[in-house]
C-alpha cells in the first residue's frame, strides 16, 4: 500500500494504492479511480518507491544487466538496465562512490501511450537508517521538468488499511 501527498502553491494532491485500487484527488475534490490496467502496472513496479528496482530483483521476477560505466553529468556511474516483471524498463545509473541511484530513465506504458521519464536523486539524507534522495529532478514525456525537494521522511507509523481506501 502506498499513500503520496504532495501540496505545490497552496494545491494539494493525493495518490493512493491500496493494493488494488489506485485513486487520486486533488484538494479535497472527488477520487478518481485509475483504469484497471495502470492499477496492475503500478502494482508490479510500486516497491521502487522504497528500495528500488534492484534489490531482490529476482524475488520480484524483474531482470537486470550491468550496461558499464557512464560519466553523467561529470559523475561516475555504473549502468544497470532491468526490464521489469510489468515489462516496464528502467536504466539505472549508480554513482560509482556511494552506489546510489544518481539518474533512472524509466519507459513505462500506461492506458496505450509509450512514457519516457528522466529523474536524478540528490541531496541523500537518511531517516531511520534507510538513506533516501531529498531532491527530485523529474522530466516525464515532453512536460515542463519538475524539481520535487521532501522536507521530511517518514516509515513505519501507524495507519489501518481504511486509510488507503478510496473515499466515496
Amino acid at each position: 500500500m502506498v499513500y503520496t501527498e504532495i501540496t505545490r502553491g497552496g494545491t494539494k494532491f493525493v495518490e493512493c494504492f491500496d493494493g488494488h485500487i489506485k485513486w487520486a484527488k486533488v484538494d479535497g475534490g472527488p477520487a478518481k479511480k485509475a483504469p484497471d490496467e495502470e492499477a496492475k502496472s503500478y502494482a508490479a513496479d510500486t516497491w521502487v518507491m522504497i528500495d528500488g528496482p534492484l534489490v531482490d530483483y529476482k524475488a520480484k521476477g524483474h531482470k537486470v544487466d550491468f550496461l558499464g560505466e557512464e560519466d553523467v553529468n561529470g559523475t561516475p556511474t555504473y549502468k544497470m538496465h532491468v526490464v521489469m516483471k510489468s515489462g516496464n524498463t528502467e536504466d539505472i545509473y549508480l554513482n560509482q562512490k556511494t552506489y546510489l541511484p544518481f539518474k533512472q530513465v524509466t519507459h513505462s506504458s500506461r492506458n496505450g501511450h509509450d512514457t519516457e521519464t528522466v529523474g536524478y536523486m540528490l541531496d541523500y539524507k537518511t531517516y531511520d537508517g534507510i538513506t533516501m534522495a531529498t531532491t527530485l529532478l523529474i522530466k516525464v514525456g515532453n512536460a515542463a521538468p519538475i524539481r520535487l525537494k521532501i522536507d521530511n521522511i517518514e516509515f513505519n507509523f501507524p495507519l489501518t488499511e481504511a486509510f488507503f481506501k478510496m473515499p466515496e
